[in-house]
């Protein structure tokens, strides 16, 4: 069996080994943490759309069309929300504010990768302004995905914009710990973040995995009926 090709921080444990790839090129851990990335995209967009005035200075760039005084508006999270928003936003930009910051957002960054999947696969993709439907479709790939030699990259590139999007607009340091074990582990290492939804903590010990509040609600509906029917 060979070594599984996501990134993976060795332990000084001498009993340390680099997990094995189990599904496709990755092992468990990465497989789910690249599922759970796919999921949670469209909430990290939603909630970096909730940031885009938040912060701004007095003398940015500055939402127009409106008869209230204008809201300083961070270009930055805009640009890397992409031009996908559920907002109707008319913007009035300095020549400077105006050029893109060079970096894809995440609209750019999930395009991308559909399309690749796409022309490997010879097969039609969702259309390219909706965030949420092109990470539904790039989720059903999966099983086809960890079995492709670049899955490696797009694991990290999706870490990576991940990672951006929590420094553009960090979340409320507030998280509320529930009290039920993972559906998937069975470990109690679930929280809850406003925005983000509710997720398995890998760094005790969790699964990794993790649901929008829509997701997990319709879960915890499923998971108490079938309780309900076991002791019937």
């Amino acid at each position: 069996m060979s070594n599984c090709v996501g990134n993976h921080q060795p332990s000084e444990s001498p009993d340390w080994k680099w997990p094995s790839a189990t599904t496709g090129l990755l092992c468990g851990r990465c497989r789910t943490r690249l599922s759970s990335l796919l999921i949670q995209m469209p909430s990290l967009a939603a909630w970096l759309e909730e940031n885009i005035a938040a912060g701004g200075n007095a003398n940015g760039p500055k939402i127009s069309g409106s008869r209230e005084d204008p809201i300083p508006l961070r270009i930055d999270v805009l640009d890397f929300v992409g031009p996908t928003s559920s907002r109707e936003i008319s913007l009035t930009r300095t020549p400077d504010a105006a050029e893109q910051y060079g970096e894809p957002s995440l609209l750019d960054t999930v395009s991308s990768w559909c399309l690749l999947v796409s022309e490997e696969r010879d097969d039609d993709w969702p259309p390219r302004d909706d965030l949420a439907t092109l990470c539904r479709w790039l989720h059903s790939q999966l099983d086809w995905i960890t079995t492709q030699p670049w899955v490696d990259d797009l694991l990290s590139n999706l870490q990576d914009t991940a990672r951006k999007a929590e420094r553009l607009a960090p979340r409320d340091p507030e998280h509320r710990w529930l009290k039920p074990p993972c559906p998937s582990c069975n470990r109690k290492a679930l929280v809850f973040t406003r925005g983000i939804g509710v997720a398995c903590e890998a760094k005790i010990g969790g699964c990794g995995r993790t649901w929008t509040d829509e997701d997990f609600d319709r879960l915890v509906i499923v998971l108490g009926s079938e309780a309900l029917e076991a002791t019937a």
